[in-house]
């Protein structure tokens, strides 16, 4: 026979609050790992020698800011009709 468990609200909360972080922190890891694969692929595609984050460089232009380019190439590969 299956046996039922039943918590107070009190006591569940803390277990929720810990599975929700758990697969947060596991789609987030997911979703960067998917990132940087295409940073990579566009960094070598298009000839360039380093790609960094623009909060850990000192100046950044506008001229060359790949995000946007990135989140297209990501939302093709990873959102359901947005090819």
């Amino acid at each position: 026979p299956t046996e039922i468990y039943t918590l107070s609200l009190h006591d569940a909360l803390p277990i929720l609050k810990d599975e929700f972080e758990r697969k947060n922190k596991s789609y987030t890891d997911k979703i960067l790992m998917d990132i940087i694969e295409l940073v990579k692929e566009v960094g070598k595609n298009d000839g360039y020698d380093i790609i960094i984050e623009k909060q850990n460089a000192i100046y950044v232009g506008d001229a060359v800011d790949l995000t946007p380019r990135v989140i297209k190439l990501y939302d093709s590969v990873n959102v359901p009709g947005s090819k």
